[in-house]
């Protein structure tokens, strides 16, 4: 609850940077929920990956100060993009599957056919 508040209030508290990690904001967060730095950013970058992220504000009545413009849903972008709801290193792995598989595998048949 103390971290959608922040989220909501000020999500630049919650940002990886050196000068959100010295705000005094990030200190009274850190006094009040007990996580080091990197787990609060940890929390952040899963919340914005999080699809619900508007359901789980909307359940603890706290609405975004301003809407964020990596919120968007970006699916060119590495940072936890998507297509057709898949991450983007799953359909990076998806395009590449055939060249890798089909080369191992016809490689294991060729030395099969050989020891045989």
């Amino acid at each position: 609850e103390l971290l959608v508040a922040q989220y909501a209030a000020d999500a630049s508290a919650l940002e990886r940077s050196k000068d959100a990690r010295k705000s005094p904001a990030r200190l009274a967060l850190r006094e009040k929920t007990g996580l080091s730095d990197e787990q609060l950013e940890g929390w952040y970058i899963m919340f914005m990956k999080n699809p619900k992220r508007q359901h789980v504000l909307d359940r603890y009545g706290a609405q975004p100060s301003a809407e964020r413009p990596d919120s968007a849903a970006s699916s060119g972008s590495k940072q936890g993009g998507s297509t057709n709801g898949k991450p983007v290193s799953y359909s990076h792995k998806e395009k590449n599957k055939a060249k890798i598989a089909n080369h191992d595998r016809k490689k294991q048949h060729a030395r099969k056919m050989q020891n045989a």
